[in-house]
């Protein structure tokens, strides 16, 4: 719960918020300033349905400016931010799209060191489930140190990548002196992502030539070759893609040439473009190029397609060189390649709506539906194509005065759901008789609208004054953050034992989560005679773990509580004459050790069996629910002890059949301590297990004809 008061100090917060620097100032969440597109052709109906997915970041030529917060990014198309990766990376990013893996949507991303002088960098690829969680940490086998450049899931379960391998070599045939020793070999690999198994590995020096190198060694351009750090950058390995017969596309940007290699031997099956060109292309030319991709090919094989983006410049103002341009601008290419006649046409140029000349970085994506999504690399911007080279979108990756030398290796279109593993964020402010509230939740796309409430008690707790929930309003969701203004009088008698909070719901009404209330548990006198309520304690849980459901065992010794965020059952002693609880950091977990995925479950309900008439519990029965459907949750049975009730030890922690959604609900059979009932709204039955000593399983299955329930109770 957000606790505040009146005050004109709170007033004077609002008016600083004014004149924050921050790109965007949320209030809820003042902590996020995300980049402000500059959309100067809005999006019209044709196109691609799905998100935006850039990494701004500061450029490395003229005014350092750029986004405040270098980060991943998700945009709508009318620049509303969805998501921000503050905090989720670490370092520079690049490669960020939505991917599935193994069968599952995820998000990609490269997270590292990035060398502007040299323009490559290491660090480790990363994927996150749908609940922005960790999935897989990509490590390249043979003790090799992944690249910027690429990272390219193939068929769900394999991964891509480019290495700049500093390697010793007698490089006097190209020029160089005794000293100048060390050129970079462009590697680039397939492993599998969950094994780590080396599927292929390719060299550049195998099959291209430091001589057909456009930058020669003398030049000092792709460096001088002194020393492995500063060793000759003469291919510039920047893109790999993989065809379904398992051969590989490679871009040589300081070769001006594409290449194709034969997935099985590593032989160079051909060559468009460069010095040593096997492929005529006279009607079309192009340099300094990157993100090559296979797009299709004839049944026979002599025809193939494919896409590139043509930067024709390349800059060395990071060391203080100039601009070398072969064209006015940049574009994207798609390109037909005939080896029946051995030559290549241009099917497709995409021209920039600026004519933008982008010296670095880059790509093209071809769509589902024909449309050619390009980013423009260096400066800073993003379009959207129709197939015939139309724009029906274009937009800035940054306005204003930080517009300036903000840009984004790649860029992409695509469609994504995502379902937020924070809690939502929620704040207040008062202005004279007026109370705006404001609520967001980073990452999520599922929102459709927000209900805000109030809960405030008319007297202190002390006095058993007790808490009141009121609505305040309910607002369709619009953008970000999403606000509510009321006048104050509106709020129940106001004192500063007062809060707000918020849930969030879907486009059906379904409540999806709620901002943080109370997260404590409130002890109760109950006079019998007159029904009086008065609260006699107030015990708020540590930060975090938000209470959800509780039991009391019969004896009266013992109270348990659901810890739904910290996926845990709270052990609590009650003194039987005062009421009042003690609680010394007994917890259970409700998943298993060393679970990394904890954020994608909420711990739901906590149960006792049914005893025999005179007798004690002997169970107590908790269960865990996954927040997405399809995905099993948790059962657990804990022991107690047969005179007070507490806690003997946990007897299992197993998976449900299913759970998902918003309910994992349990009950136990009213005739029988080690039978109980299963069900939640992720599935279609209800289904009847059994305990067994340390283990249960289910025992009947009962099918629902009319869909998913998210309780069961036993006659």
């Amino acid at each position: 719960m957000t606790g505040f008061s009146i005050s004109s100090s709170l007033a004077l917060v609002v008016a600083l918020l004014g004149i924050a620097t921050a790109d965007r100032q949320y209030r809820s969440r003042p902590d996020l300033a995300p980049p402000q597109l500059n959309i100067t052709i809005p999006a019209t109906e044709h196109v691609s349905p799905g998100y935006i997915f850039v990494g701004p970041y500061p450029g490395f030529d003229g005014v350092r400016a750029g986004p405040e917060q270098t980060a991943a990014y998700i945009f709508t198309n009318t620049g509303d931010l969805v998501w921000s990766s503050l905090g989720h990376f670490a370092g520079w990013v690049g490669n960020f799209q939505a991917v599935r893996y193994r069968g599952k949507p995820a998000l990609q991303a490269f997270q590292g060191y990035l060398d502007p002088f040299h323009g490559h960098g290491y660090g480790t690829p990363i994927l996150l489930d749908d609940h922005y969680q960790p999935l897989a940490l990509v490590q390249t086998p043979n003790h090799r140190l992944i690249s910027i450049h690429e990272f390219k899931i193939v068929n769900e379960k394999t991964a891509l990548v480019e290495i700049y391998q500093p390697t010793a070599m007698d490089l006097g045939p190209f020029g160089g002196s005794v000293e100048e020793q060390w050129i970079v070999d462009g590697v680039f690999q397939e492993f599998d992502i969950a094994s780590g198994e080396l599927l292929f590995e390719g060299h550049t020096l195998d099959w291209a030539s430091p001589a057909d190198s456009i930058i020669p060694l003398r030049s000092g351009r792709a460096f001088t070759g002194a020393n492995a750090s500063d060793a000759w950058d003469y291919f510039h390995i920047n893109s790999v893609d993989k065809n379904d017969q398992g051969d590989y596309l490679i871009s040589g940007r300081h070769m001006s040439a594409l290449y194709k290699i034969n997935g099985s031997d590593g032989s160079l099956l051909w060559q468009l473009g460069g010095r040593k060109s096997t492929i005529s292309h006279p009607d079309f030319d192009f340099g300094y190029q990157h993100d090559a991709r296979f797009l299709n090919r004839s049944e026979d094989g002599s025809v193939e397609t494919i896409s590139f983006f043509d930067n024709s410049a390349r800059s060395d103002r990071q060391r203080t060189g100039g601009v070398d341009r072969l064209h006015p601008h940049s574009r994207a290419r798609i390109v037909e390649i005939n080896h029946d006649h051995n030559t290549a046409r241009e099917l497709n140029t995409f021209t920039p709506p600026d004519y933008l000349s982008a010296p670095s970085q880059s790509n093209v994506q071809v769509l589902e539906n024909q449309n050619v999504f390009v980013n423009w690399g260096q400066e800073g911007a993003v379009t959207e194509f129709s197939p015939d080279g139309t724009p029906i979108f274009h937009a800035y990756l940054e306005s204003g005065d930080l517009a300036p030398g903000v840009q984004s290796y790649r860029g992409f279109r695509g469609e994504w759901t995502g379902y937020s593993s924070e809690t939502p964020a929620v704040v207040a402010y008062a202005d004279g008789s007026e109370l705006s509230l404001y609520a967001s939740w980073n990452d999520d796309t599922v929102t459709a609208a927000w209900r805000f409430y109030s809960q405030c008690t008319t007297e202190r707790r002390q006095r058993g004054g007790g808490y009141e929930t009121r609505e305040l309003g309910n607002v369709a969701r619009k953008s970000f953050e999403t606000s509510l203004v009321i006048p104050i009088n509106q709020l129940h008698a106001w004192s500063k034992d007062c809060g707000i909070f918020a849930q969030a719901v879907d486009v059906s009404g379904n409540l999806l989560s709620t901002s943080k209330v109370g997260n404590a548990v409130w002890v109760h006198s109950y006079d019998r005679e007159t029904g009086k309520v008065e609260e006699v304690q107030y015990l708020a849980a540590d930060e975090g773990p938000n209470t959800r459901h509780l039991t009391v065992h019969p004896s009266g010794k013992w109270v348990y509580a659901v810890y739904e965020e910290a996926n845990s059952i709270a052990a609590y002693k009650r003194d039987t004459k005062t009421g009042k609880l003690d609680f010394h950091n007994e917890t259970y977990g409700l998943l298993p050790s060393g679970f990394t995925n904890s954020s994608s479950y909420w711990a739901d309900e906590v149960l006792l069996s049914t005893p025999a008439e005179g007798s004690s519990p002997k169970y107590l029965l908790a269960a865990t629910r996954s927040r997405k459907t399809g995905v099993p949750g948790y059962v657990s049975a804990f022991s107690l002890d047969a005179k007070t009730g507490r806690i003997e030890e946990q007897l299992f922690l197993q998976k449900t059949t299913n759970s998902g959604g918003s309910a994992n609900a349990v009950s136990p059979a009213s005739f029988s301590e080690v039978l109980f009932a299963i069900t939640d709204s992720g599935s279609n039955f209800v289904e009847v297990w059994k305990i067994k000593g340390k283990s249960a399983s289910a025992v009947a299955h009962l099918d629902l004809e009319n869909g998913p329930a998210n309780a069961v109770w036993y006659s």
